[in-house]
C-alpha cells in the first residue's frame, strides 16, 4: 500500500483531484484494515497467554466488522479505481486493478472461512480457561463479579487504544488535516491515548485510586478531544469529505462508546478496590514465577 501512496505518476499529478484523494483515502482504510488484523492477533495471543475467555469473544466480535468492513471496501475500492481509469490509465495503480481487486475480494472469504474453526477453539478455551478462573475467584460469586469487572476494563483499554490509534492515522492522512492545523491535536491525542492507557492499567491491577480517578479523569478528556476532531474535521465540508463520512462516523462513535464504557467500569473496579482481587492476583504472579510458597501448616497445633 505504501506504493500506492508513493507512485511518482501519481504523485505528481494535481493532488486535489477528486480521483486521486479517494484512492488515496481507500488506500489508508487499507493500511488500518492491516493494522486491525494485526491487532486482532495480538489480542488472541494475549488472551489466550491470560486465560482471558471474554478477550476470545471479542475477537469473534471483531471479526464479524473486518468482514463487514472488507466487504464495503471490495466496492468502494472498484469505484476508486473506475474513477482513475478516466485520467490515470496508465498509473500502476489501474494496471493491477485487478489483481488488487481480487486480493480484497479474498480477504471477507478467508475470514469467513475459518469463522467455525475459531468458534470450536474458542469453546474448548472456554473449558479450559474455567479452572483459572476458579483458581482466583475460589468459587466466591463476589469476588467472580469483581474479577468479570476486571477483565471488562482490560479489555475496553486495549480496544480504546487500538481504535483512538486508528482514527488519529486517518487523520493524519486526511488530505486538509494539517492544513487546517489538526495535528497538534491529533498527535496530542495519540501519545495522551498510550499514557492514558497504561495508567488505567496499572490503577486496576494496583487498586490505585488516584490513578484510577486520573484515568476516568482522561477518558474524558479524551472524548472532548475526540468530539473536537470530528467537529474540526466536519467543518471541513467537501467531496472528499463523502468518501470517508460513514466510516469516520461510525469510527468515531465505537470510540466514544469505549471511552464512555472505560468511565463505568472504572467507576465499577474503584468500588471493588479491596475485596481480594489484589491478593490472589499478586499470589498467582508469584507463583508462575516459582517465588510463591505454600504456607506452612502445624498438623501438631
Amino acid at each position: 500500500m505504501l506504493d500506492y501512496l508513493t507512485t511518482s505518476s501519481v504523485a505528481t499529478r494535481n493532488t486535489s483531484d477528486l480521483a486521486y484523494e479517494n484512492f488515496k483515502i481507500g488506500a489508508t482504510f487499507n493500511i488500518v484494515f492491516f493494522l486491525a488484523s494485526l491487532f486482532l492477533v495480538f489480542v488472541t495471543w494475549d488472551g489466550i497467554l491470560h486465560q482471558n475467555i471474554l478477550q476470545l469473544i471479542s475477537v469473534y466480535v471483531l471479526h464479524i466488522g473486518l468482514t463487514i468492513y472488507s466487504i464495503t471496501q471490495i466496492f468502494q475500492t472498484y469505484e476508486d479505481l473506475n474513477d482513475l481509469d478516466v485520467n490515470y490509465k496508465d498509473s500502476p495503480q489501474v494496471r493491477n486493478g485487478d489483481l488488487y481487486l481480487t486480493a480484497q475480494v479474498m480477504v471477507p472469504i478467508v475470514i469467513v472461512i475459518f469463522q467455525p474453526v475459531f468458534i470450536y477453539l474458542t469453546i474448548k478455551c472456554y473449558r479450559e480457561f474455567a479452572w483459572r478462573r476458579y483458581r482466583i475467584t475460589g468459587g466466591s460469586k463476589i469476588l467472580e463479579k469483581v474479577f468479570i469487572n476486571y477483565n471488562i476494563l482490560l479489555l475496553l483499554i486495549k480496544y480504546t487504544l487500538f481504535f483512538g490509534f486508528g482514527l488519529q492515522i486517518f487523520y493524519l492522512a486526511y488530505p486538509k488535516t494539517g492544513v487546517e492545523g489538526m495535528w497538534a491535536l491529533v498527535i496530542f491525542s495519540m501519545v495522551f491515548n498510550v499514557f492514558n492507557g497504561i495508567v488505567g492499567f496499572f490503577s486496576i491491577r494496583k487498586e490505585s485510586k488516584p490513578l484510577a480517578v486520573a484515568f476516568i479523569i482522561g477518558c474524558t478528556a479524551l472524548l472532548v478531544v475526540s468530539v473536537t476532531e470530528i467537529y474540526l474535521v466536519y467543518s471541513l465540508e467537501g467531496k472528499t469529505f463523502d468518501r470517508v463520512q460513514t466510516p469516520l462516523i461510525f469510527s468515531a462513535v465505537l470510540g466514544w462508546a469505549l471511552l464512555a464504557s472505560s468511565v463505568v467500569f472504572g467507576i465499577l473496579c474503584v468500588r471493588n478496590f479491596g475485596k481480594g482481587l489484589r491478593d490472589v492476583l499478586d499470589m498467582e504472579s508469584r507463583w508462575r514465577k516459582g517465588l510463591y510458597r505454600s504456607p506452612t501448616i502445624d498438623l501438631d497445633a
